[in-house]
C-alpha cells in the first residue's frame, strides 16, 4: 500500500474517534474545559530531538478518555563531509496518534498508536555535492505517565515509544552503510500548556 493512503487511512481512523465525543456525560463535559493542548516533544513519536504537537480529547468518561495528535518535528544538521561550505540540512518528521488515559482528575496512565513519517534521519553525503536522505515511516506504540488538568494550565507527558520500521523508502540508498534497526527502544518527554 502506498504511503499516502496509509497515513490517510490512518488518520481517517483517529479523527473517526471525534463521532464518539457527542456521547459523552455531560456533566463531565462541563468539568473538562481544558480539551486542547499545544506541547514540546523531546525525542518521543516524531524520530527526531523534538517536535511541535496539538493534542485534543475527543471522548470522555469518569475514568477513561481517548486523544488524538498530530505534531511537526525538524531538525538541523550539518554535511560532516564539507565543513568548509557549512551546509544545513533538516531532518523532519509527521507524527500522528491516538491515546487512551486511564485515570481522574490530572494523573494518567496513558497507552498509544500512532505513526510517524521521518526523512533524514540517515544521510548519504557524497563529494560531488548529492545528498541522500532515508525516508522512513514507523508504527510507533506508547505507554507511559500524562498530568494534564481538566482546568487547563501546564501539560507534562512521559512515555516510552519504541519506533518500529513499517517501510523504508531509500534502504537501497544505504545498503553499504550501518542503518537504522526494524525496531529502536525509543522514549520522549512533553512539555506544554492545555486549554
Amino acid at each position: 500500500m502506498n504511503l499516502r493512503y496509509k497515513i490517510l487511512a490512518f488518520t481517517f481512523i483517529l479523527l473517526s474517534f471525534s463521532l464518539f465525543s457527542q456521547k459523552s456525560d455531560s456533566t463531565i463535559q462541563k468539568n473538562i474545559k481544558a480539551k486542547n493542548a499545544i506541547f514540546i516533544e523531546g525525542f518521543g513519536s516524531s524520530a527526531s530531538v523534538l517536535s511541535l504537537n496539538y493534542d485534543r480529547i475527543v471522548y470522555q468518561s469518569k475514568i477513561t478518555r481517548i486523544t488524538v495528535n498530530v505534531g511537526v518535528a525538524l531538525f538541523p544538521i550539518s554535511d560532516p563531509s564539507n565543513a568548509a561550505h557549512k551546509n544545513v540540512f533538516y531532518v523532519y518528521g509527521f507524527p500522528v496518534s491516538g491515546n487512551l488515559l486511564f485515570g481522574k482528575k490530572k494523573h494518567y496512565l496513558e497507552v498509544g498508536l500512532g505513526v510517524s513519517y521521518s526523512r533524514g534521519l540517515e544521510a548519504s553525503f557524497s563529494s560531488t555535492g548529492k545528498s541522500v536522505f532515508s525516508q522512513m515511516l514507523f508504527f510507533v506504540p506508547r505507554v507511559g505517565y500524562r498530568f494534564q488538568r481538566n482546568q487547563g494550565g501546564f501539560f507534562f507527558r512521559l512515555g516510552f515509544t519504541p519506533l518500529i520500521m513499517l517501510e523504508d523508502y531509500t534502504y537501497w540508498q544505504f545498503q553499504n552503510t550501518p542503518h537504522i534497526k526494524f525496531f529502536t527502544p525509543y522514549a520522549g518527554i512533553c512539555f506544554g500548556y492545555s486549554f
